[in-house]
């Protein structure tokens, strides 16, 4: 994940919407052009590594449109906004679980054994799988209950790991 600054814009970047003046965050990946926001950026947009970005955008998705359900007016909208949120980030996380799987099988096999970095590799992808597994308990919430809160159930969602 690349370092992530701030500075004060000694002039307008007007493709990043920052003016003059402007406290600014900018942040530059290993061998890549500096980046820069007018807001704070997101780990998704820091992170060098294609498939923890991809995690991470699956991450801020579910969050956003959970909370995004919690403005809906009737309950069952939100509720099936919930599940919807919770389905999808499930189902959009079995590719990282996949893709952390297909790096380390690929580091083995050219170097004909197991290493230190498809280790690392297999235990993000085992991180993956217990946080799916934990979402999959929150695919389908009891609201017949009468004791559930919908915002309660919210909160109780695993955001999933941060590597």
């Amino acid at each position: 994940m690349a370092r992530v600054r701030t500075s004060v814009a000694a002039k307008d970047y007007p493709a990043h919407g920052i003016k003059k003046g402007d406290t600014y965050w900018h942040w530059t990946p290993y061998r890549q052009k500096r980046r820069m926001s007018a807001t704070q950026p997101r780990p998704s947009q820091t992170e060098t590594n294609e498939t923890k970005a991809d995690l991470y955008s699956i991450q801020e998705g579910m969050s956003d449109s959970l909370a995004a359900a919690l403005k809906l007016e009737a309950f069952e909208d939100r509720l099936e906004a919930v599940k919807g949120a919770v389905e999808a980030a499930y189902d959009d996380s079995e590719m990282v679980y996949e893709a952390f799987n297909e790096k380390a099988d690929n580091i083995e096999d050219g170097f004909g054994h197991e290493t230190m970095q498809s280790e690392e590799l297999r235990e993000w992808a085992d991180e993956v799988e217990s946080w799916r597994d934990e979402l999959d308990d929150y695919k389908e919430p009891e609201s017949d209950d009468p004791d559930f809160d919908l915002e309660t159930f919210v909160s109780d969602i695993p955001t999933g790991p941060q590597f």
